[in-house]
């Protein structure tokens, strides 16, 4: 099943390191996956990587949003990229008309804790649910997360997908079964008891 993608690009970026580290010991060199004291998605739009959708991911002009985000802070002066080609999000609504829990556009966003509401967010929730997020997951086909955002955007059509190596053999369906080891999964990280959850809502085995 699909492996932790904080540990594949972890020991990219690792080692990425490393070498900088050896070629340019004077400046430290720190690898981050998704945990960086950065906010990711500004720092990689700043870089020159892409914009910024109204669903709040980054879109890459080549992949889209079906990217993994990760970096590596340096106290080194470096110069800034050149300007990629332009590209910008077409606020055309796609993605607020499609999200199952309608986090996206004005309205959402004038409301506190709407990211919090999303279906990928009350996925990944532990502890007891609403009925409101209950009704949430049980409409929806995913035990884990959700990507309608990402399926329904229009600058994700044509964009190059090359998946990691590491994902090869990935099913993408997650039976109880799967539930008695989850070392190494992406989605192991919230322990078995949220996914058993996700998992009865959705009509699974006990």
């Amino acid at each position: 099943c699909l492996p932790d993608y904080h540990l594949a690009a972890g020991e990219v970026l690792s080692s990425a390191a490393a070498a900088l580290r050896a070629a340019y010991p004077r400046y430290r060199f720190e690898p981050f996956v998704d945990n960086s004291p950065l906010p990711e998605v500004r720092a990689a739009a700043l870089s020159g990587l892409g914009c910024i959708g109204d669903n709040g991911l980054l879109i890459h002009p080549v992949y889209g949003s079906w990217v993994f985000i990760a970096a590596i802070v340096t106290d080194m002066v470096l110069p800034l990229p050149p300007a990629g080609p332009p590209l910008g999000c077409l606020h055309c609504g796609a993605c607020a008309a499609a999200c199952p829990a309608g986090c996206i556009g004005r309205e959402a966003a004038g409301r506190r804790g709407c990211r919090r509401g999303c279906l990928s967010a009350v996925s990944q929730k532990k502890g007891s649910l609403t009925p409101k997020e209950e009704a949430l997951l049980r409409s929806s086909p995913l035990v884990w997360g959700c990507d309608r955002c990402q399926e329904v955007c229009p600058l994700n059509r044509g964009t190059q997908i090359q998946p990691h190596p590491c994902f090869t053999g990935y099913q993408g369906r997650l039976t109880a079964g799967e539930l008695g080891d989850l070392t190494g999964k992406a989605y192991g990280w919230r322990g078995r008891g949220v996914l058993e959850r996700n998992l009865k809502l959705q009509g699974g085995p006990d």
